[in-house]
């Protein structure tokens, strides 16, 4: 350190980490907690083979906007040889994390958890973080069960900066034979596709009416066009049943009060997907009535 024989870089911004003001407001994130993550470099440490324990993340909070932009506070400690996915840890009792290792390349961690929606969906959550693969990833699969409904599919990426030649698109994303993909271009057609690069973590999701399991994605690797299982990951498992409005084994009275609530609307409850919650739908309800 200092580095030498770098590109020119823009003045006040240039390879410094950019975050969307949006996404620093106070008053338009309440209750979001902020992580910084950091990752040191060394060509010896690389070569002892130490290089699993060189990502640490501390957690920041957001000072007010001024002149120079928002200010991030560090507090709290420093959490030591573990990359900043961990502090989705930090936050959920639920997340399950788990390292990959690209055979001859170097090292990923998935991370899922699953929040139940309360009227018989649930939100599926995943992040990717690259912490050592140079071969980088281009694509995640999610397995999905016969007759599981699928919708709100997103993703979220970060931007290249500072004269990296990196590609900025989104994910393609999609249901596929019988999985939630998402992907992005292949080596041989762009070297510079928008891949998941060593230091970088994107985030997945998506809605299901399935319950979840533990069960097992797969990773695609860029570089190499090959793939790797994501073992011990939450998918969709059994198809819930869609009148236990509040899931506890049966369809009965305190479904109806919350079918109620859904009465001439096109909300969750509108069974025969029609547009309106009527008496058809709590004809079918009804046909339901009872445990398991």
């Amino acid at each position: 350190f200092p580095p030498t024989n770098l590109p020119a870089a823009p003045p006040t911004v240039g390879r410094r980490m950019q975050v969307l003001q949006a996404d620093l407001v106070p008053s338009a994130n309440p209750n979001s907690n902020y992580y910084c993550d950091s990752i040191y470099l060394h060509l010896q440490d690389y070569e002892a083979g130490n290089q699993l324990n060189n990502a640490s993340y501390k957690r920041v909070t957001v000072g007010s906007l001024n002149s120079s932009g928002y200010r991030l506070n560090p507090t709290g400690s420093t959490m030591l040889g573990l990359p900043g996915i961990y502090a989705w840890e930090d936050n959920s009792d639920t997340v399950v994390i788990n390292p990959i290792d690209i055979p001859n390349d170097g090292r990923v961690f998935v991370a899922s958890d699953v929040i139940d929606n309360g009227n018989g969906t649930y939100r599926y959550e995943y992040a990717i973080y690259n912490l050592t693969s140079d071969y980088n990833v281009n694509g995640f699969e999610i397995p999905i069960p016969a007759g599981a409904n699928i919708t709100k599919i997103g993703f979220n990426d970060v931007n290249s900066h500072s004269g990296e030649p990196y590609s900025t698109d989104d994910w393609a994303y999609g249901v596929v034979d019988g999985a939630v993909v998402w992907s992005t271009e292949e080596y041989a057609a762009n070297e510079n596709a928008n891949a998941i690069r060593w230091g970088t973590q994107y985030n997945f999701w998506f809605t299901c009416d399935a319950e979840p399991e533990e069960g097992e994605g797969v990773v695609d690797v860029f570089r190499t066009n090959s793939s790797v299982d994501a073992l011990g990951v939450m998918v969709p498992g059994g198809v819930a049943n869609p009148f236990d409005l509040n899931s506890d084994g049966c369809v009965n009275g305190g479904d109806v009060g919350i079918f109620l609530t859904q009465w001439g609307g096109p909300g969750f409850a509108d069974f025969n997907q029609d547009g309106v919650v009527d008496g058809a739908d709590f004809g079918l309800m009804v046909a339901a009535w009872g445990c398991g």
